[in-house]
């Protein structure tokens, strides 16, 4: 009897050892670490396609899918981009420092969107309505982001 007890706890070891190896994939990562979306290969938008106060973007006239906007942009207007439906990823340039009220609001098709380090205030419902947005790091520099700033359908 002591023998079985003993030979049935050494092979309940053995199998309990043998399907953790088994049951582990090779190669996993337990913590999924935070990864950069890169806009690639898409070039700068042609300065004609905005309407312009100085440096500030007031109105995005085309209707690409995939914006990079300007360099010499520093803020976006209000409504700017509103109701873009064709619109999917945009890239904001560095420098940029303010993304107005309504800016992107029904762009229902935006999918990302890289916000850069300057970007310290976001303006008030600035993302309303965009229901696919799924990539967008709001950076630690933004002080003040608006109202009702959520995804909605």
């Amino acid at each position: 009897m002591r023998r079985t007890k003993r030979f049935a706890g050494f092979a309940l070891a053995a199998c309990m050892g043998v399907s953790l190896l088994v049951n582990v994939p090779v190669g996993t990562v337990s913590a999924e670490e935070p990864t950069e979306m890169v806009v690639a290969d898409i070039a700068e938008t042609s300065e004609a396609d905005f309407e312009w106060d100085g440096t500030k973007i007031t109105k995005y006239k085309a209707n690409g899918a995939d914006v990079v906007m300007p360099s010499r942009c520093t803020e976006i207007g209000d409504r700017a981009f509103q109701s873009k439906t064709e619109l999917k990823t945009v890239e904001i340039p560095d420098g940029v420092k303010k993304i107005g009220e309504c800016a992107f609001a029904d762009c229902r098709l935006l999918k990302s969107i890289v916000i850069p380090d300057s970007v310290t205030t976001i303006g008030d419902e600035a993302f309303y309505y965009c229901a696919l947005l799924e990539y967008a790091v709001i950076p630690d520099g933004v002080t003040t982001i608006g109202k009702r700033d959520e995804n909605r359908e």
